[in-house]
Order: C-alpha cells, then structure tokens, then sequence
C-alpha cells in the first residue's frame, strides 16, 4: 500500500488568526471611540442649549428688573394768562437720580436763575418768582413733579415770555437705580440714553 500523506500544514495560518483579531479589536475601538464622540457632541450641545437658555433667562429677568425701575422725566412748559411754569415730572416706574442740572440762555448756562428769570420778564412791581432746590443729588420719585423756576405776575406779556423760552434751554441728566442714565432738554424733550452723566453739576441758586 502506498504511503499516507499527512496534511501539510500552513505555518502563516496562526499569524493571519492573530492578525485578524487585531483588526477587530481595533475596528471596535474605533467604534468605540466615535461612539464616545457622538455622546461628547450630544452632550455638548445639550449643555450649549441650556447655557444659552440660562443666559437668555438671566437677561429676560435683568430687563424685567431693569424695566420696573426705569424712571422717565419729562419737561414742562405751563403758561396761563398771568404765570409760566417750568417743571420737571417723573412719569416712569422708577425714582430718577437727578446728576446734573443746568439752564442756558442762547447756549451760555446761567447759574442764577434770576438771571434767566429777570430776561423772560422784567421786574416790576407785583412780579413773584419762585424757585425749587432741585439739582444734582436730588431723587425725583415716581409721579412726583417740580417746579423748576416760576413766574407770576398780573401784567405778564404771555405771548413774549413764549417767545423768549425759544432761548432758553433746561437740561437734566439723570440715571436709575440700576445706574441706566439718560438725558433730555427742553428744546429736545426726547430722553437719550447715555452711557454716564459726567461731572456732577451744582444746584441752580436764585
């Protein structure tokens, strides 16, 4: 009888086993690993849309605080046959911190208000003038008015006292609670945001 082959056997077979565990080793690391990204990117992005709501959250109650605190001063102007009334109001919801307050005339301030006064209507027996203390450092509450500087007099020329407040200018800045500020005049009654007052101005004297 012929001899028996015995099966020869392939001497790289073990490596190719070896190396084909290798690469699925690495193929599930590597989905491992992306796998990790993903959730990396998810979480990421889950934790970036709660930071902005956080965010968005803060700011919303930030103006609702800012809102309920924003003071909102208006100029008047009164004339009646025989005064004139010039007077600060404060129509918002917040008391306004008065920094600065001037009057000019032909756009040179005038510190005494008796000047300006003494312009708009000549002194003459009968004339009373009046004016409030309020300037720099004083709080205008809600709702609360001032009277500026007043002029009451029975033989008052109405239609040229009008005409000479054409020259004259009042001007306030003032800021909030949360130190928001603005500023506004009588010839531009408009509030103005601005970013600080600047130096504190003196009181006007009679």
């Amino acid at each position: 009888m012929p001899p028996t082959e015995e099966p020869q056997h392939n001497a790289a077979e073990p490596s190719r086993r070896v190396l084909r565990a290798e690469l699925v080793i690495a193929a599930l690391a590597l989905i491992a690993s992306a796998c990790a990204s993903v959730a990396t990117i998810v979480q990421t992005r889950e934790l970036d849309a709660q930071t902005r709501s956080a965010i968005e959250q803060t700011q919303l109650v930030s103006k609702q605080l800012g809102a309920s605190l924003w003071p909102y001063v208006t100029i008047d102007e009164r004339y009646s046959p025989t005064s004139v009334r010039v007077g600060l109001t404060n129509q918002g919801l917040g008391p306004a911190l008065i920094r600065t307050l001037t009057i000019s005339v032909d756009g040179r301030e005038r510190p005494h208000v008796r000047e300006v006064l003494d312009m708009l209507d000549p002194p003459r027996r009968g004339r009373q003038v009046s004016e409030s203390d309020l300037g720099a450092g004083s709080v205008l509450r809600p709702a609360e008015n001032f009277t500026d500087f007043a002029i009451s007099d029975p033989k008052l020329d109405r239609m040229r006292v009008q005409a000479a407040m054409q020259r004259v200018r009042l001007s306030v800045c003032y800021c909030s609670l949360l130190d928001d500020c603005w500023s506004l005049n009588s010839i531009d009654t408009q509030p103005h945001v601005v970013h600080r007052c600047g130096h504190q101005g003196r009181k006007l004297s009679i």
